[in-house]
């Protein structure tokens, strides 16, 4: 089915990145605190390891996920807004310690399974962005536009919400950003906007 060129989720897009951008910081908060500077750095490249496997994943399938566009975009923010908080439960469960990567070799193994977890989240966020791009190929400049605005916008935000709020409950705000893009792309696209809010 094909929208109207002002059916693009435009609040949606910018929203996405800016809980994505959230979500990224406080990665680089919670390993700080954790692993204390060992993983810091890497919370860059999980962003775009999931941003990476996106990419795949659309040149892969993103046929199949572009004729069923709206349910495709929905579910990837709903997906986004539980893995931002199962996610980082998981990866806090696993045993692993950085300093012991040069002695302990099952200690890379925990590492990676620790990258991919964490990475998952950024991978539904990508596939929103992703399919709006290809989907609504008139309006990449404005989609564009909104995806950088939402990144600073949630950079900022998260930055004052750590003065304010404990990490976990910026985490929780990023969940709820999820949740509200998944509404807003549902009402923007007449997707079953009662449904999906209902859910």
């Amino acid at each position: 089915m094909r929208y109207p060129a002002h059916a693009a989720p435009l609040t949606a897009i910018g929203l996405i990145s800016a809980a994505a951008l959230a979500y990224e910081i406080l990665l680089i908060r919670a390993f700080a605190i954790i692993h204390w500077h060992h993983l810091v750095a890497t919370a860059v490249s999980l962003a775009l390891l999931g941003y990476g496997f996106s990419g795949t994943l659309l040149a892969i399938i993103g046929g199949r996920l572009r004729r069923h566009f709206a349910a495709a975009f929905i579910g990837n923010a709903l997906v986004f807004s539980l893995a931002s908080l199962v996610c980082v439960d998981l990866a806090q469960r696993l045993p692993l310690d950085p300093q012991a990567l040069a002695w302990d070799g099952t200690q890379s193994v925990y590492l990676a399974a620790t990258f991919l977890i964490l990475a998952f989240p950024f991978l539904a966020a990508a596939n929103c962005i992703g399919l709006s791009l290809w989907h609504f190929r008139e309006q990449i400049p404005r989609l564009y536009g909104y995806d950088l605005i939402g990144a600073g916008l949630g950079a900022s935000l998260v930055l004052v919400g750590l003065e304010y709020l404990s990490p976990a409950e910026n985490l929780f705000a990023v969940f709820l950003a999820g949740i509200l893009v998944a509404i807003l792309a549902a009402t923007s696209l007449g997707w079953h906007p009662r449904t999906v809010t209902l859910v």
